[in-house]
Parts: structure tokens; C-alpha cells; sequence
């Protein structure tokens, strides 16, 4: 539609004394030749028709005027940019001519606003329209009031907002709900939010069934309760921990479902708005099944650790019952009784170094289901002792230095289990000989400023290569071929945090410069590990 002719240079006295407001809508409407429309001159404008416009074109909300039964369309600043390349020739036009594309829709709610006169409103309404040529889905939430002047119907007040970008982004918001609950349900996971205002834990339909809860909400202390007895003060304690901001939420502990011990983990964060309490987001996961499978891993390490010290401890006590043997037959074809006090007196230390041995295997194999204190030199030399023989054939030099006196509360038996993968693997890296050195002392933890025990094990064997290093706690990663399960270091190093404790290491496969040491940091603070066969 053509606008060239439409609009006047500048605006006359009597548009400028009437028609208020500084926009460009105000300016357009003050110089529009509206002589040429069926509402004649500003300055012949009834005083409803000034103030109705008056109004819209302060109005900071997007608003338009539909005048006389032509429904005379004029608009303010805000409601411009809905008609896109319409504006401005849409100023005096009609409705129909301005919302062709919509009127079929449109028309039948602005009509009924003037006969018979009632208020029309909608919320999100899809009504499509032209931009640029081109037909494009938009959502209005929109009003149609009359306008009255001595009783009768002049008018209507059209306030509207294009709700497009909220229905959209409410569409995404639905669609990515819709998403995470599903991926949440495929995952079996369960979701739950600590309210610190309430004090109330409130729990998702997932995390109810996961923990079999008579109730989907409740105070922290209610959901304690459903804990193992054992994991409740330590569960309680890592949530005290969150709420005071010193770490996220990252638990895994048991619960009592129908009589049966499960394992859940828990995983989230705190979040804080300005001047309110720690919130705490989180989602829970029933890990029993992957516990299952660690405990048979760690069985299964447990029975090849038996296998491979088998031979040493066979070895080891072969040697003196073979003796014992001897003796006896020479004691059998002695005359000299002061030879055969010498025989026996020989028979009993070789038998009470059968006992000795026999004695640190079944120490070394106790299983405890509480931490116990233990000193470094029983660690440390009841593993060594089932390796005497393989240090003795393997021509390697062991040197031992302690200066830890004091005990570690720990699991004696899975320590021991660390150090002898440690001391196995430094001798198999030495079939020729080389040095084992077995060190302890006392040290501060420079990260948690913890005190407490450090045991070395090193040796001058073939080093590890880069690639080596990279996956040397990885689950079945060996470079023994079939002689080697892959779990030692990685049972070892799930031992090792579960005693809060650290494993490192350091290696260099450097010709003349090669060799491993690992580092074993126990802290002397309360043990909080439990077996892993429970």
C-alpha cells in the first residue's frame, strides 16, 4: 500500500496541542493527513477518541485503537515492530486490510468486542501472520475492550504481548524435561532436594521405590533412619559437610529395603541464593550390583594374590622340613647322644620357622571387619615375609629403614594386601637382581595438613613407559600377559581410598636410571573403611 502522500512535513498547531507523547508513533500520528480517512482531522476528534489515543501512545505496553465500525487501526511504539513491513502504512488502515492473513481468525473476537459489546481476552493464542513475505507461527496474549461515548460503542482498546519466545522456550523447557525424566528412568535414577527453610528431604517417585520409603518426604532425620546403623553418623556427617560448604555431596552407603542390605550412591550439589540458606540438589543410584561385582573382583584378586604366594610359601617351608628330614634320619643313626642334641635342638628352630611362616600367612589372610591399629613394621614384615624366597632366588638386595613408631588405625588384612601387590611387582619388575628398599616414616599431608603414616616401596627393576603409567590403575590393564589379572593396583588403590588415604607413584624406564616407587600415605585419624567383602 502506497504511503507517499499520506503523511504531512509537519505536523499542524492542532495535532501538536492534542496528541501527546515523543515517540515516532506520536509524530506519525500528529502529521498523518487523517482528513483523508473516515476519521477526519485531529482537530475534529471527539474528546474519547483524543484520550483513547492519548493513552495507548503513553502506554509503556504494546497497544493499539480499533476506531469506529471501520475499526480504524492506530498503534503505539511498542506494537510497531508485530507488523514488521506493514508499518507504516498500516496507521489509518482498516483491521481487515492490515490483518488479512489473520482476519478470518481474529475477526470474529474483535467484532464481538462491538456487538454486543463484552470484553475479549486470550492467553497464548496461536495466530499466525505475515513478516517479510513470509507466514510465521506467533503467540498473543491479547485483549479486546470497548470503548464507550454516550452510551455507545465508539471503539476498542486492543493491549497486547507476543508471548512467541515464552511458549517456545516453554516448549524447550518441557521437551528437555521430558528428556532428563527419561533418561533418569532408563538410568534408574532417583532425584531428591533438601529445603532448608522446611528442613524437609523431598524425594522423586524413582528415589521412593529405590529406597523404599513409607513416605516421599520427610525431615533429614526421617531419611537417616532408613540407613544402615552402621553408615547413618558418617552419611549425617558428609551432609553437615555440604551444608557448611566444604565439599559437594558424593556418599555411598546402605539402606535395609525388605530386610536386604543395598548399596546407593548419592551425588549433587549445594546451591545458594543471596541471602539464603544452603539448597542441596542431588540424585541417588542403587550401585548393589556394582558393589557385587567388586567383591567378586576383589575375591577373585584375593584367591590369584593366594596363588602366586602359594609357591613362595611352599618354597619357604620346604626348605626347612627338608632339613627337619634329614635330622631326623641322622638322629635315627646316631650313637652319639650329644650329636642327637644337636640334631633336635636344629629340628626345633626349623620347625618354629615352619610356624613362623605359617603363623604370618594366616595373619596376613585374616579378614577383620573393623579398622584395628597396627604398627608399620607388622604391615610391612608379615608381606615381606612371603616373598623371602623370591628375594633370595631373584638375587635382590633389600634394605629396609623405619622411622614410624606410631600405629594407623586401619583394615590390617587389605593393607597388607596393598603392599604385597606393591612388593610383588617391584620383584617381578627385577627377574636379575636389583634393590628393594622398604621405607616408613611420619609425614603431614600438605593438601589436608592430615598427619600420618608413610610406607615406601622402590625398586631399580625395568620402570614403567608413559603409556604404562596412564592406565596403571585401570581395571585389567596388565603387562604380565596371562600371569597377570589387571586388578591388583586398582584393588589396591579402591583399598587405599577407602581408608581416606593416598597411592602414589613415580617410574622412569630410562636405561641406567630406571626404576618404580610407590608411596603409601595412611592417615593416623579415625579409619572410617569397611571390609569390602560385606
Amino acid at each position: 500500500m502506497q504511503v507517499k502522500g499520506r503523511f504531512l512535513p509537519e505536523a499542524p498547531e492542532a495535532a501538536r496541542n492534542v496528541v501527546q507523547g515523543s515517540g515516532e508513533m506520536a509524530d506519525l500520528v500528529r502529521r498523518m493527513d487523517w482528513s483523508r480517512t473516515p476519521l477526519g482531522p485531529i482537530a475534529k476528534w471527539s474528546e474519547t477518541l483524543v484520550a483513547a489515543v492519548n493513552l495507548m501512545l503513553l502506554s509503556p505496553f504494546a497497544g493499539a485503537v480499533y476506531w469506529s465500525s471501520d475499526l480504524i487501526l492506530l498503534y503505539n511504539d511498542h506494537y510497531r515492530p508485530f507488523l514488521a513491513q506493514k508499518h507504516p502504512w498500516a496507521l489509518g488502515c482498516t483491521g481487515p486490510e492490515v490483518w488479512a492473513e489473520a482476519w478470518e481468525q481474529i475477526g470474529d473476537p474483535i467484532r464481538s468486542a462491538f456487538h454486543p459489546g463484552k470484553s475479549v481476552s486470550a492467553r497464548a493464542e496461536k495466530i499466525p501472520i505475515l513478516v517479510d513475505g513470509v507466514m510465521q507461527d506467533r503467540w498473543w496474549t491479547y485483549g479486546l475492550n470497548p470503548i464507550f461515548e454516550s452510551g455507545n460503542i465508539v471503539g476498542i482498546a486492543n493491549p497486547v504481548v507476543d508471548d512467541t519466545a515464552a511458549v517456545i522456550a516453554e516448549r524447550e523447557l518441557r521437551r528437555s524435561r521430558e528428556e532428563f525424566e527419561m533418561g533418569m528412568e532408563a538410568a534408574s535414577l532417583g532425584m531428591w532436594h533438601y529445603n532448608p527453610e522446611t528442613r524437609q528431604v523431598i524425594a522423586d517417585d524413582r528415589m521412593h521405590r529405590i529406597v523404599g520409603s513409607p513416605k516421599p518426604n520427610g525431615e533429614v532425620a526421617y531419611w537417616l533412619n532408613l540407613l544402615h546403623p552402621e553408615d547413618q553418623e558418617r552419611v549425617a556427617e558428609h551432609f553437615r559437610g555440604v551444608l557448611a560448604g566444604k565439599h559437594d555431596y558424593d556418599i555411598e552407603y546402605r539402606i535395609l529395603r525388605d530386610g536386604e542390605v543395598r548399596w546407593l550412591r548419592s551425588k549433587g550439589k549445594a546451591s545458594q541464593a543471596a541471602d539464603s540458606p544452603q539448597e542441596l540438589f542431588a540424585i541417588v543410584e542403587d550401585v548393589t550390583e556394582r558393589k557385587l561385582a567388586e567383591t567378586a573382583l576383589r575375591q577373585n584378586e584375593k584367591l590369584a594374590a593366594v596363588g602366586r604366594l602359594a609357591a613362595s610359601i611352599a618354597h619357604e617351608i620346604n626348605n626347612p622340613l627338608e632339613s627337619v628330614t634329614n635330622l631326623l634320619y641322622l638322629i635315627q643313626n646316631s650313637d652319639s647322644m650329644e650329636d642327637v642334641r644337636t640334631y633336635v635342638t636344629t629340628a626345633e628352630r626349623e620347625l618354629r620357622r615352619v610356624s613362623l611362616i605359617a603363623n604370618q600367612t594366616l595373619r596376613f589372610h585374616k579378614q577383620q571387619t573393623r579398622p584395628a591399629m597396627a604398627f608399620c613394621y607388622d604391615l610391612i614384615g608379615d608381606s615381606l615375609a612371603m616373598f623371602q624366597g623370591r628375594v633370595v632366588n631373584n638375587g635382590v638386595t633389600l634394605e629396609k629403614r623405619k622411622r614410624a613408631e606410631h600405629p594407623v588405625e586401619c583394615l590390617g588384612g587389605e593393607i597388607r594386601q596393598v603392599l604385597n601387590n606393591l612388593i610383588g611387582n617391584a620383584l617381578d619388575a627385577m627377574p636379575k637382581g636389583g634393590r628393594l628398599l622398604l621405607r616408613s616414616r611420619e609425614q603431614v599431608d600438605p593438601v589436608t595438613g592430615e598427619r600420618g603414616l608413610v610406607m615406601t616401596v622402590a625398586d631399580t627393576g625395568t620402570g614403567m613407559s608413559p603409556q604404562v603409567k596412564e592406565r596403571i590403575f585401570d581395571a585389567f590393564y596388565t603387562t604380565k600377559g596371562m600371569g597377570g589379572t589387571g586388578l591388583g593396583l586398582w584393588i589396591s588403590s579402591e583399598i587405599v581410598a577407602r581408608h581416606r588415604g593416598k597411592l602414589r607413584f613415580r617410574s622412569s624406564d630410562r636405561p641406567g636410571k630406571s626404576g618404580t616407587v610407590f608411596t603409601l600415605f595412611l592417615p593416623f585419624g579415625t579409619c572410617s573403611a569397611t571390609s569390602g567383602q560385606r
